[in-house]
């Protein structure tokens, strides 16, 4: 797995999956929070999107938490 913008379909917010060696396998990212296996993120409705269709001003702020 690698790191993937994931796109909260009610609200529009961006986090980053990153690869973890937890339980569930990722942690989802902030530019200040991390929730492991995304628990406590209060995303329900979700998807993966590739970079492309990301903000570039989205990618700048989370651009460093982002590995390709």
């Amino acid at each position: 797995m690698k790191a993937q913008y994931v796109r909260e379909l009610d609200t529009g917010k961006f986090l980053v999956q990153v690869p973890d060696d937890n339980q569930w396998g990722f942690r989802l990212e902030s530019d200040d929070q991390a929730w492991p296996g995304g628990f406590g993120s209060g995303f329900q409705n979700w998807e993966i999107v590739p970079a492309s269709r990301v903000p570039r001003h989205i990618r700048q702020q989370l651009g460093s938490l982002y590995c390709h």
